[in-house]
């Protein structure tokens, strides 16, 4: 049996100048990476663990959106053919509904000018929406 060949290159002269500086900027490269994270983490850490004021923004607020309707809808002399106009609804999930005649009863208390006996067959239903107003 005889010993592995095992050959040693040595390098010399400008390619092992070339190595090592390649070895050298790779390590001040990690080093400096290195120093970067460590510097953020400890950062986290102290802003997570040891700081107990809330945040300070920078004064910057956003100006409130501006109140804006929807636009009237004109034919081509200037006469509104539609508009949008606030109003208010009221509906109801029937299948959610307990006592339909006691909820029947407060609606119409409340709102006198819903029919309650409208009011009821609609609470009544089977149905998973319905409008009450």
């Amino acid at each position: 049996m005889s010993a592995p060949n095992t050959t040693v290159h040595h390098l010399e002269g400008i390619r092992k100048q070339a190595l090592e500086m390649g070895r050298n900027r790779l390590l001040v490269t990690g080093a400096l990476f290195a120093l970067a994270f460590f510097a953020i983490a400890f950062r986290l850490v102290d802003l997570s663990l040891f700081s107990t004021a809330e945040p300070a923004f920078a004064g910057v607020s956003s100006p409130p959106p501006p109140i804006t309707g929807r636009a009237d809808i004109v034919d081509r002399n200037g006469i509104i053919l539609a508009t949008s106009l606030p109003t208010q609804s009221l509906y109801a999930n029937p299948r959610d509904i307990i006592d339909a005649e006691d909820a029947a009863a407060r609606l119409v208390s409340a709102l006198p000018g819903l029919n309650r006996e409208e009011v009821l067959i609609k609470l009544k239903s089977k149905s998973a929406f319905v409008w009450l107003k």
